[in-house]
């Protein structure tokens, strides 16, 4: 059994649906972000995240995380019984 690292990035908390890639930040901006903003710094924020996705989606309860990019776990430790 290996026991792994994961880099989980940047996460956005949905509820279940399936879907093959995250979804893009930008879609999800008002929700992710409570502080007061203008509007010419949300349009830059927009312009800037056009097509930049989230790293992983966890589930409502948190019980859950899924990594979409294969390269960000590595294993950390081997454990072997005897």
């Amino acid at each position: 059994m290996f026991l792994v690292y994961v880099i989980v990035g940047e996460t956005i908390q949905l509820p279940t649906q399936s879907m093959k890639v995250p979804p893009l930040k930008r879609d999800h901006m008002g929700a992710r972000h409570q502080e007061f903003i203008t509007s010419d710094e949300l349009l830059q924020r927009n312009v800037n995240q056009e097509q930049i996705r989230f790293d992983s989606v966890t589930n409502v309860d948190g019980s859950h995380i899924i990594v979409y990019d294969s390269n960000k776990q590595y294993p950390g430790y081997l454990i072997s019984y005897v």
